[in-house]
């Protein structure tokens, strides 16, 4: 199979399509046949070096999330053959990931793909959805809580404000004026152009949040 890979560390230029081995699924794991795979910070971070040394190794593989669907299985897999899903393959240096004609995952990576979704939108999906919901589990948040989303119309900040409307949270989204219908249709409770200033302020021993035009 052809996958993207280094075999230094350096800038774009040491990107290289190889041919390799097909990986074989083993217990617990399904073999996907990728139709689109994800480029994100990670994959610059691997190709610079910043997650390690890559001496050792003959190739190191690229791309953490792909869309594509389930090609073969290992012993103990349940899922039928041809079932579209999503998969995040969080190991950071490994010989080939996502970003190959195919890909080997544990069972516990895979997620259904969104029905009817293009692929190459339901691969960005598992590394962004992913962050925004880590992100919330550190937050002490309740039900009738306001959560600040800025950059709320980005890949991770529209997934925070979702999965933060879904456990009951109001919302103030910071966005482009241009996305105040889409953050709404989110789920935003209140939209703040981007253009404002935030400003906080303590009166009588209450928070305040307001926006203000700048200058």
């Amino acid at each position: 199979m052809r996958a993207v890979v280094v075999r230094k560390v350096g800038g774009p230029e040491v990107i290289e399509v190889l041919e390799v081995p097909t990986p074989e699924p083993g217990p617990l794991q399904v073999r996907i046949k990728v139709v689109a795979a994800a480029l994100n910070p990670a994959d610059a971070a691997v190709w610079a070096g910043f997650f390690g040394s890559l001496d050792g190794m003959e190739h190191a593989g690229l791309g953490l999330d792909a869309a594509g669907t389930i090609e073969a299985i290992g012993p103990g897999v349940l899922l039928e053959v041809g079932t579209a899903v999503i998969a995040f393959d969080a190991a950071v240096l490994r010989p080939t990931k996502a970003q190959a004609e195919f890909l080997v995952v544990d069972l516990n990576s895979l997620a259904p793909a969104p029905e009817g979704m293009d692929p190459t939108l339901a691969a960005t999906i598992p590394l962004n959805a992913m962050t925004a919901s880590q992100a919330l589990d550190h937050l002490p948040l309740r039900p009738r809580d306001t959560l600040l989303v800025t950059g709320a119309a980005g890949a991770v900040g529209g997934f925070a404000v979702e999965l933060a409307r879904t456990r009951g949270v109001r919302i103030v989204a910071q966005g482009r004026n241009e996305d105040q219908q889409f953050l709404r249709d989110r789920g935003a409770t209140w939209f703040v152009s981007r253009d404002e200033e935030l400003v906080l302020s303590n009166e009588n021993g209450k928070l305040r949040l307001a926006a203000v035009k700048r200058p």
